[in-house]
């Protein structure tokens, strides 16, 4: 058996490891003395090599073998060559070889058995001793390398796990400490603004408690893995600690933020309502008029509770009509107009009417306005309607705004039947908007006030 190309370009490999060197040497005897110049292999290879490769083997006498007997070659007659050009080359004349006789395959491994027979045994040889190399040597080496390799991966493994529990330590007791902080500027807060009182205290209850939570401490990591594990274990211990303490500040203090929530999401809602109420009451008592030239205004009334003080400006209640606090009554009302022309300019005459219903009447009423120039008394001008007419002397932009204010005054209100006020007559007083006297505005709304500022 000859070696493989493929063994011998491993032999030549000047890279090839001890134990690949070790099987080629078992394998292939023909490899050994490259094998022997290789620069990794081992010494105890290079023994085993040197005491298994046999110096000079001993042939055994064969049985006697018939020499091989050949006819004698006749040698080679040649004639001297002439080199004249003009002689020929004389003929050489060759004595024919007898034929070689068969080759004697039987008696070639008769002669030759005792060397294939050691041969035989120190391939065997090799392969016991490679078998014991790779059973003492190798294996011990191979099985240690590898225990060093676990124990190496296993201390890597442990500290990682130690590693991540300081840093989660770290993250949870800056955590804790921030949630102590904004728990405690909570605690802090208008009961007022809440929209349930009572989560303030359970937010001081669990501060008290978190302020004795002791922060989870990180030490050194030691060498042994057992060690290592126990210290990430008592670390761990202490970060859930610091963790569970954190989460309770946070939702105690959430608890205080959503009730505050709650009160400002009721109050915004309570708002709406309102501006919604307003919006729809302001719509009731609101008149549009616009004339034949497209010119167009409207007209609102802002009715107030009866009162018995009332100013305007420089003036007073009574400032034009006489007036009793101790038995009369005012109720404030205010016109506000608005152009709404779209690009031109609007003049703006505005009548208020004030008429009373049923058969009944028990008090007198009279209107005292406030103009530029001065208080005016308003008497009924029709039984018991009462005209209180406005005129604006400069034209309205689009959207400008403009007010009348006035009272209502309502004589002997107070009397021994009714020492609190006739609020009854309240209802029976009415008011109503319109384009002015002297102007061509028609009314599309047909609505009208009372002075309990409902509106119909």
């Amino acid at each position: 058996m000859s070696a493989t190309p493929e063994q011998l370009a491993r032999v030549q490999d000047p890279s090839t490891p001890a134990i690949e060197l070790q099987a080629l040497a078992a394998a292939e005897p023909e490899l050994w003395p490259a094998i022997v110049a290789h620069p990794n292999v081992y010494p105890d290879l290079v023994a085993w090599i040197q005491a298994s490769s046999p110096a000079a083997p001993v042939v055994p006498e064969p049985e006697a073998v018939a020499p091989v007997e050949y006819a004698p070659t006749t040698p080679l007659q040649t004639t001297p060559l002439d080199h004249a050009p003009t002689e020929a080359l004389t003929p050489v004349a060759v004595t024919p070889r007898e034929p070689r006789p068969p080759f004697d395959f039987a008696g070639w491994i008769k002669q030759h058995g005792r060397i294939l027979i050691i041969s035989g045994a120190g391939v065997v040889a090799a392969v016991i001793v490679l078998v014991l190399v790779l059973t003492l040597v190798v294996a011990p080496q191979q099985r240690a390398a590898e225990e060093a390799a676990a124990a190496a991966a296993a201390l890597d493994k442990a500290s990682g796990k130690f590693d991540s529990a300081v840093k989660r330590c770290e993250l949870l007791n800056k955590g804790f400490t921030t949630a102590l902080a904004t728990a405690q500027e909570e605690l802090a807060v208008d009961p007022a603004l809440l929209d349930d009182q009572s989560v303030l205290a359970a937010l001081a209850s669990e501060i008290d408690e978190a302020s004795a939570t002791e922060p989870c401490s990180a030490v050194t990591m030691a060498a042994e893995i057992a060690e290592i594990e126990k210290q990430t274990g008592t670390i761990t211990d202490d970060a859930d600690r610091v963790e569970l303490a954190t989460a309770g500040l946070t939702n105690a203090t959430n608890d205080v933020l959503n009730s505050i929530a709650a009160k400002e999401a009721a109050a915004a809602a309570a708002a709406e309502v309102e501006r919604q109420q307003q919006a729809a009451l302001l719509a009731a008592r609101t008149w549009t008029m616009s004339n034949a030239n497209g010119y167009a205004f409207t007209g609102t009334l802002d009715v107030s509770g009866p009162t018995t003080s009332f100013s305007y400006g420089d003036y007073t209640l009574g400032a034009s009509c006489t007036f009793d606090a101790a038995t009369d009554i005012a109720v404030p009302v205010k016109l506000t107009v608005t152009a709404t022309t779209q690009g031109f300019d609007t003049e703006i005459s505005a009548l208020v009417t004030l008429s009373q219903s049923g058969k009944s009447q028990p008090h007198e009423v009279v209107i005292e306005a406030y103009y530029s120039d001065g208080p005016e008394c308003q008497s009924p001008s029709y039984g018991t309607t009462i005209l209180n007419g406005v005129h604006w002397e400069e034209p309205f932009a689009t959207g400008k705004q403009g007010a009348h204010q006035f009272v209502v005054i309502i004589r002997d209100w107070k009397t021994p039947a009714t020492p609190s006020g006739d609020t009854a007559f309240l209802s029976v007083l009415r008011l109503t908007v319109a384009g002015g006297q002297s102007s061509d505005y028609t009314t599309a709304d047909r609505k009208m006030v009372l002075l309990t500022n409902e509106a119909r």
